[in-house]
């Protein structure tokens, strides 16, 4: 219906609006902003913009996580299976021969092979956590469409991959890991030619080269020149991984250097000696934390062993798994148990490592 008014002007009625103007809840508000001012409907207005900042935001629906780094899977061969066992065993034969050259003429030339047996027991670990969820947080969560379980799933797998991160480079219990056994041989990195010292930041790219070359020469004649023993992998601390992406240059006798490669990194995986024994090209990786103290006198660690799970493993018997569980009327909440079970790093043939410190 249009009205006319004696502007002249015509307007349409908004019947919807009449209402709301004449509803109680405006006019109480209209009422106490005459008498007490702004502030006594300043909790309705912000109630109203809360609202409309919730109706206007756009979810992140990505869970981030805690930034954590993990290489554990990595740095060591792994077995798997196995389950709920307290110990693993190795058995190992060695082997003698009375005439290694053959047989001659005489009957006392006859050679006899003779072998002893021999076995390595090595504990394993049970690991075990639990989650609790509250059922009126969950209920809330589930309200917003958010997973407790899922949040919560993931963060224990983030604690199980440091607990691996752990018991492969460091050990469990007093039982070492990958950088520090006890049968490894540790010794100090040989000095540099025009330093005197062996730590890779006063040595010269040619001096930290020869540590390569000098771990696979090492280790070699220490396994009986036997080709898979030479190192394949090396362990650098992280903080000491850059000096090998440094310009690789040799000195030309003069005051000038000549840069034969891009970088001292290239130059090893190319000219190492273990390359020429066997064919493999060396896999050379930064470590962080694990090799920055855990050498001698409490200096940085280089670790060059054989990528072969006939010389070192770790086992994984039990993957880890979740144990759902049931609401608890007593507790008021869901609880959950996540479980696992891991061996030790077992060096099963220890001479195939070498430990050079104070780089």
């Amino acid at each position: 219906m249009i009205e006319k008014y004696s502007t002249g002007r015509s307007t349409r009625r908004d019947p919807e609006l009449e209402a709301k103007l004449k509803s109680s809840s405006y006019l109480s508000d209209l009422m106490a902003l005459r008498i007490h001012g702004s502030h006594a409907v300043k909790d309705a207005v912000a109630t109203g913009q809360i609202f409309l900042q919730s109706e206007l935001n756009k979810a992140d629906t990505i869970l981030h996580m805690p930034l954590e780094g993990h290489t554990w899977f990595r740095d060591v061969p792994l077995t798997n299976g196995g389950g709920w066992v307290t110990s693993e065993t190795s058995e190992f034969v060695s082997v003698g021969d009375s005439n290694i050259d053959g047989a001659g003429a005489g009957a006392n030339d006859i050679g006899v092979v003779n072998y002893t047996r021999s076995q390595d027991v090595y504990p394993a670990f049970p690991w075990q956590r639990s989650i609790r969820i509250p059922l009126i947080e969950s209920l809330m969560l589930a309200q917003a469409n958010k997973s407790p379980n899922d949040i919560l799933n993931d963060a224990v797998r983030v604690v199980w991959n440091k607990t691996l991160d752990q018991r492969v480079y460091d050990g469990k219990f007093g039982k070492p890991g990958l950088v520090n056994q006890d049968g490894v041989t540790a010794q100090a990195a040989a000095n540099g030619a025009t330093s005197g010292t062996p730590g890779w930041a006063t040595k010269t790219p040619l001096d930290i080269f020869n540590d390569f070359q000098n771990a696979a020469s090492i280790t070699w004649a220490a396994c009986g020149y036997a080709l898979d023993s030479v190192p394949d992998r090396f362990l650098v601390p992280g903080t000491a991984y850059p000096l090998l992406l440094q310009p690789m240059v040799l000195p030309t006798g003069s005051a000038t250097s000549v840069g034969i490669f891009k970088n001292v990194l290239e130059y090893i995986k190319a000219n190492y000696f273990g390359l020429a024994i066997n064919g493999k090209t060396p896999e050379i990786v930064p470590v962080p934390n694990w090799l920055e103290t855990v050498g001698a006198s409490s200096s940085r660690r280089l670790v060059s062993y054989s990528f072969n799970k006939n010389f070192v493993e770790f086992g994984i018997l039990q993957d880890i798994q979740r144990m759902g569980g049931p609401l608890s009327l007593q507790d008021g909440a869901f609880v959950a148990t996540y479980i696992g079970n891991t061996g030790i790093v077992k060096a099963k043939a220890p001479q195939t490592m070498l430990y050079q410190d104070k780089i």
